[in-house]
């Protein structure tokens, strides 16, 4: 009986010994399963959702790996553009010093840069210029258009009456151009001459360099006649204590010298003409004899050109009520081209 009983508690063992080997095994696997998860990974995770696409990974790199830079385009040059051909000077030519330290008018003024101005070409004559020549280089010798009238007035000395014209001017809402030869005139007028002129050009009117000393221009030189721009210039700007650009010339003697068109173009001026300008005689006749030779004048787009005179002032208001009269509008003179 024994005997055969013993086949069965063999294979009864042999179920256990499996028994234990399976479990030995799979204790085995949790073992190294635990470990691994223990060691160091190449990739660290967070949970899930954290980042706008979805992704759950964070790629920690690899500290030992070669790195190598992102791949970036080659460097190219910037886009060519095409270089402005050079210019001519496009506006009076400034200068920086005081102009009251200058004694010679005919020297180099130290620091101007003569270059784009000088030499004159020697096809620019010293002669009259013709109205062609004038309009050519942006000269003006009429108002603008039809029924359209300006008035001019000098200024190279004050005898009390500029502070009068101005208050009819501004009266009647009338614009003028006050042509001033600016040294002589701050040199020999009273100490409100400084005031007078910028009263000027806070009521609108427009300044005229006529010159800035009282020189027939077509017996200077090419240098003096640019210095007398750049010191005009200067002066103006010292006076008014900010840039005022002069764009209109008009030369002193009624002198219409085509080097001096020639220049004032350059250096960006209109040489300014007149259409009626009345002798030193004719200004200080009776008011009787200057209102008809204004009247006689009135045509479209003419510019009138006076001195300052007791008649001229007293003149200067009844012409405006009879040019309104007629239709005409009173303009600063523009440059019309021909």
């Amino acid at each position: 009986m024994n005997g055969s009983r013993h086949p069965g508690f063999i294979r009864a063992g042999r179920r256990l010994a499996l028994c234990f080997a399976l479990l030995s095994l799979l204790w085995l696997l949790c073992a190294c399963s635990s470990a691994k998860k223990a060691e160091p990974s190449d990739a660290a995770t967070l949970p899930a959702g954290i980042f706008p696409d979805g992704t759950s990974e964070v790629m920690v790199p690899d500290t030992d790996a070669p790195t190598t830079e992102p791949a970036t385009d080659a460097p190219t040059d910037p886009p060519a553009t095409e270089t402005p051909a050079p210019t001519e000077p496009a506006g009076p030519p400034v200068w920086q010093t005081d102009p009251g330290s200058v004694t010679d008018l005919d020297a180099e003024l130290p620091g101007f840069d003569y270059s784009p101005y000088l030499p004159v070409p020697e096809d620019v004559s010293r002669g009259d210029a013709s109205l062609s020549y004038l309009y050519t280089h942006g000269g003006i010798s009429r108002a603008g258009g039809d029924k359209t009238v300006a008035l001019s007035f000098v200024l190279v000395g004050e005898n009390g009456l500029t502070g009068q014209l101005l208050d009819i001017l501004q009266e009647k809402q009338v614009p003028a151009t006050f042509l001033i030869t600016l040294r002589n005139y701050l040199n020999s007028s009273p100490a409100d001459a400084a005031e007078t002129v910028r009263r000027i050009v806070r009521e609108g009117h427009l300044v005229s360099a006529h010159g800035y000393t009282f020189t027939h221009t077509s017996l200077a030189t090419n240098r003096r006649f640019l210095n007398e721009l750049v010191l005009y210039q200067a002066e103006l700007d010292n006076l008014l204590r900010y840039h005022y650009p002069v764009s209109v010339f008009s030369a002193p003697y009624a002198a219409v010298c085509e080097r001096d068109v020639y220049l004032c173009d350059l250096t960006g001026f209109r040489f300014l003409s007149y259409s009626c300008l009345l002798s030193d005689a004719e200004n200080e006749a009776p008011v009787y004899m200057v209102l008809p030779k204004l009247k006689e004048a009135l045509s479209p787009g003419c510019i009138i050109q006076l001195r300052i005179t007791e008649s001229t002032v007293k003149a200067t208001a009844d012409f405006i009520e009879y040019a309104q009269q007629q239709g005409y509008q009173f303009v600063l003179p523009v440059h019309v081209p021909e």
